[in-house]
């Protein structure tokens, strides 16, 4: 399958389906059943922006480390080392909270799951301990 022919079925998708708030049309919210461990789903987003002519980028909208702010703070160097060592063994990006991973057309799926993994890992590090022995 072409990259214009999956654009035309995301966005008709987006179109008939689903609505989000602030999100444009070139961006569609995946919704999978993948859940965080209270039950509530994932934010995962994939732009198809056409400035990403080469792959999409699936994407949180900073939702990932807005839930992670809310019991364990990233205010030590140590610890943003390790954010950024989790970001870096996935082949993720972070820009102004957002983290972000570029997979290609044909990999949508597999590009889903390995997100999905590297939204765990970033919110397993509220298991690091309290935050007086970091």
């Amino acid at each position: 399958m072409d990259t214009k022919s999956l654009t035309k079925q995301v966005r008709q998708f987006v179109q008939d389906n689903y609505k989000y708030p602030d999100i444009d049309e070139y961006t569609a919210q995946a919704v999978v059943p993948l859940y965080h461990e209270n039950g509530d789903r994932l934010e995962i987003f994939l732009s198809i922006k056409d400035r990403y002519q080469d792959y999409y980028r699936i994407c949180d909208f900073g939702a990932t480390l807005k839930r992670l702010n809310q019991t364990f703070q990233i205010d030590t160097d140590h610890k943003k080392q390790i954010l950024a060592n989790i970001l870096a063994s996935n082949c993720a990006t972070e820009d102004n909270g957002n983290i972000y991973i570029q997979v290609a057309p044909g990999a949508i799926h597999l590009g889903i799951h390995h997100y999905a993994r590297l939204v765990h890992q970033i919110m397993s590090m509220r298991f690091m301990g309290n935050p007086y022995n970091i």
